[in-house]
């Protein structure tokens, strides 16, 4: 097993007919859920065939899926390296330089994917894996989010990582609350989470209701989490993307 979430596991598997290590995401579907939401999980199949043909070397290769009556299948690259976040708990925090390395094949990954209509949704430590040659992936984002989203509601239990979260997400702020502008805020907060060891607002994680306060309302920003010894050019970057406004925040193409 390579990781456990709060509906599935994701397992390394050797696959016999090509000689290939691979991922697989299984995500477990309650016994008791809907037939109509069975039915919208299962046209996602689609969605990750279109994701079949996304070729970056910064974007996990996804092969395909499967459902059945107990879960669904999604089929990836394997990275052997592990997630950032896992390489931070083991190693500790990465200085400036490092963070220049990731940000920017983390940026790449990003700019890629905006370009092609995909919004990762997601961006964290956790979902940016490593290759034993140093080449960063972005993982775990599109489709599964949807699905995982879909099945949480049916089990009406909330899903997703709010420290990462930008305040429009929280918000609901109609189309922006779903724009290319969030993965910014996100990424942001990834910075910090990888140069400090631990996310922003982590003082909130017993009072989820007071973190979405602060992100929402911009009384706390994140800005303050970024480390003293950072260059002021870091910090200045950093900061321009924990704009409130998403419309004024740059694009992974701009940064």
């Amino acid at each position: 097993m390579l990781g456990k979430g709060a509906f599935g596991s994701v397992y390394r598997v050797f696959v016999r007919d090509t000689g290939i290590l691979m991922a697989v995401k299984i995500l477990e579907l309650p016994h008791n859920i809907d037939p109509r939401i069975k039915k919208q999980i299962a046209s996602f199949t689609k969605e990750i065939d279109l994701l079949r043909k996304l070729k970056h070397k910064n974007i996990v290769r996804y092969y395909g899926s499967q459902v059945t009556d107990s879960a669904m299948y999604i089929f990836m690259e394997y990275v052997s390296g592990g997630s950032l976040a896992s390489v931070v708990n083991q190693f500790g925090p990465f200085g400036e330089n490092t963070l220049k390395v990731y940000a920017n094949q983390i940026l790449q990954g990003l700019d890629y994917l905006h370009k092609n209509r995909i919004i990762h949704r997601d961006i964290k430590g956790g979902n940016i894996l490593l290759s034993s040659s140093g080449e960063i992936k972005l993982a775990d984002f599109g489709c599964s989010k949807e699905i995982v989203g879909i099945v949480s509601q049916d089990m009406n239990t909330m899903t997703g990582t709010p420290f990462w979260m930008a305040p429009e997400v929280i918000k609901q702020q109609g189309k922006s609350s779903q724009g290319n502008a969030a993965d910014v805020w996100s990424f942001a907060c990834t910075l910090i989470e990888l140069s400090t060891g631990r996310p922003p607002y982590h003082e909130f994680k017993d009072n989820i209701a007071a973190l979405f306060f602060h992100v929402a309302s911009g009384e706390k920003t994140p800005i303050a989490e970024i480390p003293s010894n950072f260059s002021p050019d870091a910090k200045n970057f950093i900061s321009s993307c924990l704009v409130m406004d998403p419309t004024l925040r740059p694009t992974p193409q701009q940064l």
